[in-house]
């Protein structure tokens, strides 16, 4: 056998321990509830993100034809759904001698689960084309540099504020400047069966005019700079989910007498309308 959840891998009462153990140190789903996102399909793993198109207009003087004939010409970002899993092995010593369960197992691939989703909507960052960099380390002045370039790009939210993705480090930076009021509510969370429930956000550190922000773990540095991201929650990034976790429990007798339990989940994330985001760079030193 190879990966089991062991006996030894458990601590028990080898003298005294106690009633409560610690949670593990780990970044809750930040990014997720921050981003539009839809239910996948049931029935193809295939997601088409559309961007219409526009029409042109011109002034004619009397009597006089026009140039040419508008056309109309969508376009789209294609997202195939692909599947984030997590298997552990627990053996039936460590069930029936130690303080843990089927049940806390899941939970624990869960939550590891969506660490992953997190990850992928934040590995996206480096690739929108716009950015802004600070002369220093973060502050209000680049954040508002970023949200006029969305604005000026003409991708801006229609009513409510920007949103802003930072380093954890980054925020240290910004959280004297900031004004410690409740983040808006999130209105595209009815649009995910995942987030239904989902009252409060997690990672948020405070407001600038027009930009709520979030601090996060797992972004990388370009340059000497921070990496983070204002973009807007309607269009910058397009998430396909499924409604929710999915586990299977086998019981596993001739291998070794464990139960092998895996969950997963289907989803992709994609960058959707790249003049919804802009990137604002920072110095990495506090």
């Amino acid at each position: 056998m190879a990966l089991e959840t062991e006996y030894a891998n458990i601590i028990g009462p080898t003298d005294v321990v106690s009633n409560a153990v610690a949670d593990a140190l780990v970044q809750s789903v930040v990014c997720v509830p921050l981003i539009y996102a839809e239910n996948l399909p049931a029935d193809t793993r295939v997601k088409l993100w559309r961007k219409d198109g526009s029409f042109a207009a011109e002034e004619l003087a009397e009597s006089t034809s026009t140039s040419a004939f508008g056309q109309l010409t969508q376009t789209s970002v294609s997202a195939t759904a692909a599947k984030a899993v997590s298997v552990s092995k627990l053996t039936v010593e460590a069930i029936r001698f130690r303080e843990i369960s089927v049940a806390s197992m899941a939970a624990k691939q869960g939550q590891s689960i969506a660490r992953l989703l997190d990850a992928n909507i934040i590995s996206l960052i480096s690739g929108f084309s716009q950015s802004v960099t600070a002369t220093s380390v973060a502050t209000p002045d680049i954040w508002m540099d970023g949200l006029s370039t969305i604005q000026g790009s003409l991708a801006a939210k229609k009513g409510g504020n920007l949103r802003g993705i930072l380093h954890s480090k980054a925020a240290g930076q910004l959280r004297k400047h900031l004004i410690n009021t409740s983040a808006s509510p999130f209105t595209l969370q009815p649009m995910l069966s995942l987030l239904q429930g989902y009252e409060s956000p997690n990672g948020y550190v405070g407001s600038l005019p027009g930009i709520d922000l979030f601090a996060t773990t797992g972004i990388g540095t370009s340059g000497g700079d921070y990496l983070n991201l204002c973009f807007n929650p309607d269009n910058a990034f397009g998430g396909g989910y499924d409604p929710g976790v999915q586990t299977e429990v086998v019981f596993v007798g001739s291998g070794g007498v464990y139960y092998e339990i895996t969950s997963y989940m289907f989803n992709k994330v994609v960058e959707w309308v790249d003049e919804g985001g802009c990137i604002v760079k920072s110095d990495t030193g506090l």
